[in-house]
C-alpha cells in the first residue's frame, strides 16, 4: 500500500509510522473508487462526443463540397449539351444527327439528348 511504501522510503515516515491506522482509513474512506471509474468514463465518453463532432463535421464539409462540385459540373455540362444542341440547330442540321454529334462528344445516351432537345422546344 501507499502508506508502507512511503516509510519505507522515508517519506513523511515520521507521521505515518505515528499514525499509519488512521491514514490507512483516512485514504479508503475518502476515495471512492465507483465514483473515480465513472468520472473516468464520463472523461473519455465526453472526449469521445467531441472527436466525434470533430470528425463529423469534417466529414460533412467534405461531403458537401465534393457535392457541390458535382452538381456545378453536372449542371455545366447540361447548360453545354444545351448550347451545343441549340448552336447545330441554328445551323440547320436535322435532329438525328444532332443527337448522333451531341451523344458522341458528350458520351451520353441519345435518349439523353432526345429528352435534351424536347425541353428545349
Amino acid at each position: 500500500m501507499a502508506v508502507d511504501y512511503c516509510i519505507e522510503k522515508d517519506v513523511l515516515a515520521d507521521i505515518l509510522v505515528k499514525c499509519k491506522s488512521e491514514v490507512k482509513s483516512m485514504l479508503l474512506t475518502e476515495f471512492d473508487e465507483k465514483l473515480y471509474k465513472r468520472s473516468i468514463y464520463k472523461e473519455g465518453y465526453d472526449d469521445g462526443i467531441k472527436e466525434g463532432h470533430k470528425r463529423g463535421m469534417s466529414e460533412g464539409f467534405e461531403r458537401g463540397v465534393n457535392k457541390g462540385f458535382e452538381r456545378g459540373i453536372s449542371e455545366t455540362r447540361e447548360q453545354d449539351i444545351q448550347n451545343s444542341i441549340a448552336m447545330l440547330k441554328s445551323m440547320n442540321l436535322p435532329d438525328d444527327k444532332i443527337v448522333g454529334l451531341i451523344a458522341k462528344n458528350y458520351a451520353v445516351s441519345e435518349d439523353d439528348v432526345i429528352n435534351e432537345i424536347n425541353k428545349m422546344q
